[in-house]
């Protein structure tokens, strides 16, 4: 009987599966679209040790396949900007077919380049806006507020994004894939539950209020905060380390997001700032009064341009609201 590993110049059925199934991915690849999950699979199971699996023709038609495919991509092309992409794409691709001929280093380096992140950034400008996540999560943003996460592995072994600003999380149930949201000061791990989360950038306190369900959260180091059940809300100081978790209705923390109104709950100079320029466009600069001198929780109009907000401040506390188009100058009177 022929040796095959040496003389044998016809491919075997199998053979000749995986090599179209490489170079189909090869066409994917160059054409400048990502590989799903499922086809970086194939990828790695079409990785063939130079152990002789393959003759030496073999692995010669197959370089001269993929030699083709790169010559008709950058016939196609266009410009010499173009052209320039196409022959980054074609050393990548090159690594492709090291991959099909078993150079181990080169495989390594494209799946690296296969696998890079896809950062997806969902926002909410000046007024409030839900999205529906690919794993079925709702999320709905506050003015001003986004998240982000990798496109790539969301929904794989977890859910995994990062939060600026506030949102309330409808979570789809998955007790096998934990939801997790890293948000300033704070790390909070869910399975299937609806929550606020308030984190806005530059403020020293993270706030979670929970609607239903079971909700884990942490600090950045993993140190475990609290375990929150229905009705019951941390609110975490990044500057002190402190905690603290109360008895408070989920709806005095996520009544914004109907879009009608700001709501304040134990806002800081800090958060009212951003709040209010979110929400009313107001640049408010707080003169002579510390952030942590200030705790405001209130119910706003989103309508009203901030003249309830800037009243409470007058009123309530005191200052002196001096306005100049959208700048209000607040210092003690």
């Amino acid at each position: 009987m022929t040796d095959n590993h040496s003389t044998n110049k016809e491919f075997t059925a199998e053979q000749s599966r995986r090599i179209d199934d490489a170079i189909s991915l090869l066409r994917k690849y160059v054409d400048g679209r990502y590989l799903t999950k499922r086809e970086l699979k194939v990828v790695d199971k079409l990785r063939l040790t130079p152990d002789g699996t393959l003759t030496n023709e073999e692995r010669e038609a197959i370089l001269d396949e993929g030699e083709r495919v790169m010559r008709r991509v950058l016939r196609r092309s266009m410009g010499s900007k173009l052209r320039l992409v196409r022959r980054l794409r074609f050393v990548a691709a090159a690594v492709v077919v090291a991959v099909l001929v078993g150079i181990g280093a080169a495989g390594v380096h494209f799946y690296n380049l296969a696998t890079r992140p896809q950062p997806v950034t969902l926002e909410a400008d000046n007024a409030v806006k839900a999205y529906r996540l690919t794993d079925g999560t709702t999320v709905t943003l506050n003015r001003g507020s986004s998240i982000t996460y990798d496109q790539r592995t969301f929904n794989a072994a977890d859910r995994r994004l990062e939060l600026s600003g506030e949102a309330f999380f409808e979570v789809a149930a998955d007790a096998a894939k934990p939801f997790i949201i890293t948000a300033n000061h704070t790390v909070t791990t869910v399975r299937g539950t609806s929550f606020n989360v308030k984190a806005w950038p530059g403020t020293e306190q993270n706030v979670i209020s929970v609607r239903d369900g079971v909700v884990e959260v942490t600090d950045k180091a993993s140190k475990p905060l609290a375990t929150l059940t229905r009705d019951r809300q941390l609110t975490y100081n990044s500057q002190t380390h402190s905690t603290i978790v109360e008895d408070r209705p989920w709806t005095d923390a996520a009544g914004w997001k109907d879009g009608r109104q700001l709501l304040l709950n134990s806002a800081t100079t800090t958060e009212i700032a951003v709040q209010a320029h979110n929400c009313y466009g107001l640049d408010l600069q707080f003169t002579g009064i510390r952030p942590s001198g200030l705790s405001l929780t209130g119910s706003y109009p989103a309508d009203d341009g901030g003249q309830a907000l800037l009243r409470d401040l007058r009123e309530i506390y005191g200052f002196s609201c001096h306005r100049d188009g959208h700048r209000v100058t607040i210092s003690p009177r």
